[in-house]
Order: structure tokens, then C-alpha cells, then sequence
């Protein structure tokens, strides 16, 4: 059953460790602006000039030059991006086929999963954790049932920097609350880096698709999506899909940054197995300050 001997990381891996060298001041960034002058960290990608590790993207094919600018946001946004915490919200819904009087039915379990979510040097750590509003000690209460992480690298970094093994594909323009957004198609055979599961003790990277999607006039990617590819039958899960939606997130003090706001991620088990449905919301970032206690001898 899901949940219970399952510790399904799901560790999208699309974030990378922070650079070991020193970070450029960009544009807007906190070394640039005035306190309580919330302004772009990066500019937008539109503006962008694109670098020797992104220009792969597109140098044969000039419709991919926004997917090739997003990935140059990326990388500055991962050399940029300070310490904060964000609200975190889980709706977990779990949907078990059983018989009922000799006949099918379903059950339903949900609870919401409240905790505060801290992005320090470049790694995702969970504190004041609770299920239902009631505080819980359990270690592994973060890791089951398909909890996943990673939602606060640059988005779709591990995918725009995967050099040269993702493929991308233009597919069309549609308008998004009120805003005109291109969709482009991708795909990553394995084997890759890019996104990794953990589960029974043993690390597995899928090949999976999926699509971004790019607002038209900034550049930035408003919606990154993945679906795993040809699961092999030793997996224990036959669809895995996750859907994360970005926005422009103001830190108050440290300017405006490209953050999750939301998070669907589904994972059903082969044959007649259940099916969890999880749905996150990130909400009240704002700047990460480090306790401490100053002891004065006597």
C-alpha cells in the first residue's frame, strides 16, 4: 500500500549544488537594490544573451531561442538565490480499489500536510511539520506517500542544463490568463541526472517527456511538467506525472524571484493498486535569518 512501507522520495533533482566560485552581482539582486525595493533578481530572459551552456538548445533550430534564454535565467537565478522560508501546504488524497459486498468500489483517504519549507545554500529543508494541525515527531512523515522536493531550484533547471541529452520541441502559442505563452515538448531518454526516485532503498532516473511553458513577453517559464516513460515492470508504479506552476515571488528585503506556487504530482501502482493524488502550495516567503545565541562569560 502507498505510504506505508513505500518512502517514495521522488527527488527531482532540479536543483544543483551551489557554485563554489564567486556569484556575479546581477542586475536587481539583493547587493543592487535598495531594502524594500522589491525588483527582478535576474532580468528577464527575453533580454538575455545566450551563453556557451545553454546555446546547444537552439543553435540549429532558431524556434527554440526562448527555451535557450530560460535556460540562461536559470543559471543566474541559481547563482543569485538567497536563503528564505516558505509556507508549504499538502492536500495528499490516496484512492484504494477494495470490494465492498462482492462488489468494487474505492476509498479515500486525505489529510493536509502543513510545514515550513527552507531554501539554505542551495538545499530544501522541512521544519514544523504537521498532519491535520497536529504536530508530528515522525521522521518519515515528510517522505511518504510521494511527498517530493526540489520545487525551488531554477525552474526546470536540471532539464535546460542536462546538456545534450534533452530534446525540445516547439508545439504552439496560447494565451494564459490574459498573456500570450509558448509550449514546447521535451524529452529525456536515460540515461540522465535529471530526475530521480528512491524507493525500498534503491535510486532509480526514469526517461520521461514533458512540456514547458514560456510567457511570451518576460521569458519565464510559467508551468513545467513531467511524465515517466517505459517504467520497468520491477517499478512499482505504471504513471508517475508531476505539474509545478511558477510565479514572480516577492521576498521582502531580497527582490522578486521565480518560485513554485504550486505542485500536482500523481503516482498510481500497477494493476488494480491505488493511486495518490498530492497537491502543494507554497505561500509567505520571506528572508531566512539563522538563530543564535550569544553566551558572555562572567
Amino acid at each position: 500500500m502507498l505510504g506505508v512501507h513505500l518512502i517514495l522520495a521522488l527527488a527531482i533533482l532540479l536543483f544543483q549544488p551551489p557554485q563554489q566560485h564567486e556569484k556575479p552581482v546581477l542586475p536587481g539582486s539583493p547587493g543592487n537594490q535598495n531594502p524594500g525595493s522589491p525588483r527582478p533578481a535576474t532580468p528577464d530572459p527575453v533580454t538575455l544573451a545566450v551563453g556557451p551552456n545553454c546555446e546547444w538548445i537552439s543553435q540549429n533550430h532558431s524556434e527554440l531561442l526562448p527555451v535557450a534564454q530560460a535556460c540562461e535565467a536559470a543559471l543566474q537565478m541559481r547563482d543569485s538565490m538567497p536563503n528564505f522560508i516558505c509556507d508549504l501546504k499538502v492536500k495528499r488524497t490516496q484512492v484504494i480499489p477494495v470490494l465492498a459486498g462482492g462488489s468494487p468500489t474505492v476509498v479515500r483517504r486525505e489529510d493536509i500536510v502543513t510545514a515550513e519549507v527552507t531554501y539554505l545554500n542551495g538545499q530544501e529543508q522541512f521544519g514544523n511539520v504537521r498532519i491535520n494541525g497536529k504536530p508530528t515527531d515522525d521522521a518519515n512523515a515528510i517522505h511518504t506517500r510521494n511527498w517530493t522536493s526540489g520545487e525551488f531550484s531554477p525552474p526546470a533547471l536540471g532539464v535546460l542544463a542536462d546538456r545534450p541529452i534533452a530534446t525540445f520541441v516547439f508545439h504552439d502559442e496560447k494565451m494564459f490568463r490574459h498573456a500570450p505563452h509558448l509550449d514546447f515538448d521535451f524529452l529525456v531518454p536515460q540515461p540522465n541526472k535529471s530526475w530521480r526516485w528512491t524507493f525500498f532503498g534503491r535510486v532509480y532516473s526514469p526517461a520521461f517527456h514533458g512540456s514547458l511553458s514560456i510567457d511570451k513577453h518576460t521569458g519565464f517559464v510559467r508551468n513545467f511538467t513531467m511524465m515517466a516513460d517505459h517504467l520497468p515492470s520491477d517499478v512499482p508504479y505504471s504513471r508517475i506525472t508531476t505539474s509545478t506552476d511558477y510565479d514572480s515571488v516577492a521576498i521582502a528585503g531580497l527582490g522578486v524571484y521565480q518560485l513554485p506556487v504550486r505542485a500536482v504530482i500523481d503516482a498510481c501502482e500497477r494493476g488494480a493498486g491505488g493511486c495518490n493524488h498530492n497537491v502543494k502550495e507554497f505561500s509567505s516567503c520571506h528572508r531566512f535569518a539563522a538563530k543564535s545565541r550569544l553566551i558572555i562569560d562572567p
